[in-house]
């Protein structure tokens, strides 16, 4: 993910960080080894993503546990419902919208140190709610940080409702390749097209 210590700047200076970064960019999988690994906002609890959908949140956990080296469950675990993988080892977890709300209910977040809601700009009912709580929580809990994440999201939105500077907010670009344009031979288009009639 590009400008990686220009995010982990911001984070450590604000409570609340919005990143808009393109599909492609890393947010998903490398924004929470980056804070995991950056002991001045992990070393307080655990790292929490959130993701709309089960199948996303099971599948990231999957593949950043293979990018950090351990098995899943481990470092890096998942939630879902009332399927998990994780342990006390556990510093970064995948979860649902809905299961971080019910992790929210009558607690104060005291073992979590950084909150990263992606995926906000499908605004469920879920993370709008989620959002809520963790705006109210906020308040008894400087510490506690909370990245907003997503490819098309509407920063103004979010900058209005926490209620935070230009500063607090940041873009990032994908990750491009070069594209190699290659044409068939003349015989090969001619004889497929052979091909499809006659069979």
């Amino acid at each position: 993910m590009p400008k990686k210590n220009a995010i982990l700047k911001k984070v450590k200076k604000h409570q609340v960080v919005v990143i808009r970064a393109e599909t492609g960019s890393g947010k998903s999988t490398q924004l929470t080894q980056y804070i995991w690994r950056e002991q001045n906002v992990s070393q307080n609890g655990l790292i929490v993503c959130t993701q709309p959908r089960k199948i996303a949140a099971v599948s990231l956990a999957k593949h950043v546990s293979t990018q950090v080296g351990c098995a899943l469950g481990d470092i890096v675990g998942y939630q879902v419902g009332i399927t998990n993988k994780k342990s006390s080892n556990t510093a970064i977890l995948y979860v649902t919208d809905f299961t971080m709300l019910k992790m929210m209910v009558n607690k104060d977040l005291n073992d979590i140190s950084c909150i990263i809601v992606d995926e906000a700009h499908e605004r469920t009912v879920y993370t709008d709610l989620l959002l809520g709580m963790i705006k109210s929580c906020l308040n008894i809990r400087p510490d506690l940080k909370l990245i907003i994440t997503s490819a098309t999201i509407d920063t103004t939105v979010f900058k209005n409702y926490f209620q935070i500077g230009d500063e607090a907010i940041m873009e990032v670009s994908g990750r491009t390749f070069p594209i190699e344009d290659i044409w068939l031979d003349q015989d090969i288009v001619l004889g497929w097209d052979y091909f499809k009639k006659n069979h």
